[in-house]
């Protein structure tokens, strides 16, 4: 009979796989989510469906998961596995080619490979010790997206972090830190200003709350009708700041926003930084982020032949693929940049690196404790930790811990696609927007909203049939106060279309025996040209969006979207007329 000591050691060791190869548990343990993986995806692409699993609706009890305990005994398993399996019904299924409704593409085969063995051995790039040859990745990543923006991969660092917040985050540490001189010891003892377009990524917010410069420090600079800074506007609000001797931590600019993929001109911004600088003699230089979560991949057609096109990008595509990298190598006026990997990077979340020019500087100034290699006091280290290798930026990082994942994964893609699988990548992306912007030129009533922003997204609106020239309203509803109330009446049509596509997605509904596809909308991508502070959160611009990232994706898809969207269009102009 065994002992009480056996059985409860048999209960405990059955919780974990042996980790040796002459044991099946470790394999077994990854190979049983393959069925019900396999399981959530359509059988083929006739059932091709933009979610995972059969029912696609919630299906939380919102009033029951507040009373969840954890239970006396656990369950096997394989009961486990099947009620994750469930928490996965009617998650969006990222790789399907009606999945059109954000960034969010599927993850390439590299990256996703990478992200799982980090997952399986969990590496933390707490400090060198923990991660040992793993934090190579990062290490090797800082110096080839260095190399990309400024051709100094030797000088340049970057370090992972949790998402495009955490690159904003970083930024405004790094401005503060430079520019304030002693704020390590004495915190924001003054008023310092970070300044941004209107349009810029919501993370503005809880950056400056979270970093605690607060939102009256914050200011929005108009854009034009390319959805790019005025630059004549940051010139006013930087001669008025230079004369009052007010100092700024930092200034953002788009390198590729998520709503329109407009970039801001950061040699311009970059030049006006210079000429109404901080005074040297009471602060630092003010930092220059460039936001590049999406735009970085653009970086990639450093050194391509435009003229010869190697990869054969076709006449429409090739010189739009050029503009985009002449936007994107100004990222080299930058002090710092942020990429998204699981964006534009084709990589599994979470996968952001902050990307700094000069890695002593920031590595030097961001040290709140200094290490034994800089020869300052040892006992301002950490007592539990060690440095057993030569980095470690426990010293100077936002997080404590951090998984390897994210930057394995980016370091496995770039290898893995070459500058020239991320130029056939953007292209693709490019030729495929061209498609889907001709389908919507083909209506009299529909309008593409970013026609002079390419990329990875287009935004359009929808009309009621009544209209028959599309570009005329859109020209009364940016410019015209008096047509705001038309506006306002036009913007509802579009979030109505927007949610009527959304709620076919979400009951399974198929036209002509197909699924319909996931878009989605923007309640303000653009201020209307009359109120271009936004401070009338009316007169703003809605749009339908589409994400052209799945490479599933075909012509047709794109040609069916558009249907869709005109039949989700009469629907809701029959329900109005109903409801009147």
């Amino acid at each position: 009979m065994k002992s009480n000591e056996q059985k409860r050691n048999e209960i405990v060791s059955s919780y974990f796989a042996e980790p040796y190869q002459t044991s099946n548990e470790f394999k077994e343990t990854i190979e049983e989510i393959i069925e019900p993986a396999f399981k959530l995806l359509p059988k083929n692409r006739n059932e091709d469906r933009a979610f995972l699993g059969y029912n696609p609706k919630l299906t939380i009890d919102f009033e029951k998961v507040y009373e969840a305990k954890v239970p006396e005994n656990g369950i096997t398993r394989k009961n486990v596995l099947n009620k994750v399996t469930e928490l996965f019904e009617g998650a969006v299924n990222w790789g399907s080619s009606l999945a059109l409704c954000n960034v969010n593409p599927e993850s390439n085969r590299a990256g996703l490979q990478a992200f799982l063995f980090c997952s399986l051995f969990s590496p933390n790039i707490l400090e060198g010790e923990y991660a040992w040859n793993v934090h190579k990745a990062e290490l090797e990543c800082g110096a080839m997206l260095g190399d990309l923006a400024w051709d100094e991969g030797k000088k340049a660092g970057c370090i992972f972090t949790y998402g495009g917040q955490g690159g904003w985050q970083y930024a405004l540490q790094y401005g503060k830190t430079r520019v304030l001189k002693d704020s390590m010891s004495k915190g924001i003892y003054e008023p310092c200003k970070v300044i941004c377009s209107t349009v810029a990524q919501f993370s503005k917010q809880h950056c400056v709350v979270w970093g605690g410069i607060g939102t009256d420090n914050l200011i929005q600079i108009p854009v034009d009708d390319n959805n790019r800074m005025k630059i004549d506007e940051l010139e006013k609000v930087l001669i008025e700041l230079h004369e009052k001797d007010i100092p700024i931590a930092m200034v953002v600019g788009n390198s590729g926003t998520t709503d329109t993929n407009s970039f801001d001109d950061l040699e311009a911004i970059s030049k006006l930084m210079e000429k109404y600088p901080n005074n040297p003699k009471k602060y630092g230089k003010a930092i220059l982020y460039a936001d590049a979560v999406i735009g970085f991949s653009w970086l990639s057609f450093k050194g391509y032949d435009f003229k010869n096109n190697p990869l054969g990008f076709n006449k429409e595509a090739l010189p739009i693929i050029e503009e985009m990298y002449e936007h994107a190598k100004k990222i080299k006026f930058a002090d710092c940049y942020s990429t998204d990997f699981h964006k534009s990077g084709y990589c599994p979340y979470v996968a952001t690196s902050f990307n700094y020019r000069d890695r002593d500087e920031f590595v030097n100034l961001m040290s709140y404790i200094k290490t034994s290699k800089n020869n300052h006091d040892n006992s301002l280290k950490y007592a539990y930790l060690q440095e057993r290798s030569p980095y470690n930026p426990m010293y100077y990082s936002l997080e404590s811990s951090r998984s390897g994942a994210g930057s394995c994964a980016a370091w496995a893609t770039l290898h893995y696609f070459g500058l020239t699988g991320f130029r056939l990548v953007n292209g693709w992306e490019v030729e495929h927007h061209i498609w889907l912007r001709k389908f919507i030129e083909q209506s009299k009533n529909i309008i593409t909203v970013n026609p002079n922003n390419h990329g990875q997204v287009t935004l359009f609106r929808i009309y009621d049939e009544l209209v028959t020239d599309a570009k005329a309203e859109y020209e009364k509803e940016l410019n015209d106060p008096s047509y705001k109330e038309k506006l306002i009446a036009n913007n509802k049509i579009i979030e109505a279309v927007g949610n009527k596509l959304y709620s076919w997605v979400r009951t399974g509904k198929r036209i002509n025996g197909k699924f319909t596809p996931y878009i989605s909308f923007s309640t303000g991508f653009r201020a209307t040209n009359y109120n271009e502070d936004f401070k009338d959160p009316e007169a703003v611009v809605y749009a339908l969006k589409v994400y052209a990232m799945q490479f599933h994706s075909t012509v047709e898809t794109f040609d069916w979207v558009i249907k869709c969207v005109k039949l989700a269009l009469n629907e809701v102009i029959n329900e109005i007329k109903t409801t009147k």
